[in-house]
C-alpha cells in the first residue's frame, strides 16, 4: 500500500504541492508536497497498526482453554440395500473388436 501512495504522490507531484502543501505561502522553505506524502503514510502506518492490534486482541480471544468432551455415538449404519426391481437394467456390452460401426439392439 505504501508503494502506491509513493507512486501517487510522484505522480501528481505539483498538483499536490499546489493544492496541499503546508508551506505554500514560504517559497524558500516550500517542501513540494513532501509533506502531504508524509502525513499520507503516517495515517496508512497508523492503519496498520490499528489493524494488527484489533488482530492480536482476536487471537488472544481464541487462547483461552476449552475443555473437549468424547461422547459416544451409536448410530446404526445401514447395509447395502437390494433393489431387484433395478438390477437387469444396465448391462455391459464392450467388444474389442471395434472394426464396425455400432449396431442398436433392441
Amino acid at each position: 500500500m505504501f508503494m502506491v501512495i509513493r507512486l501517487n504522490f510522484e505522480v501528481n507531484r505539483d498538483r499536490l504541492a499546489e493544492l496541499f502543501c503546508v508551506n505554500q505561502d514560504k517559497p524558500m522553505t516550500m517542501c513540494y508536497g513532501s509533506c502531504y506524502l508524509n502525513d499520507q503514510l503516517k495515517k496508512e502506518a497508523e492503519k496498520k497498526s490499528s489493524e494488527k492490534n484489533t488482530m492480536s486482541e482476536q487471537i488472544q480471544l481464541d487462547k483461552s482453554p476449552k475443555t473437549l468432551s468424547i461422547k459416544e455415538f451409536n448410530a446404526d449404519i445401514p447395509t447395502q440395500h437390494s433393489y431387484p426391481q433395478y438390477s437387469n437394467i444396465y448391462k455391459f456390452l464392450f467388444e474389442f473388436d471395434i472394426t464396425h460401426p455400432p449396431c442398436l439392439i433392441a
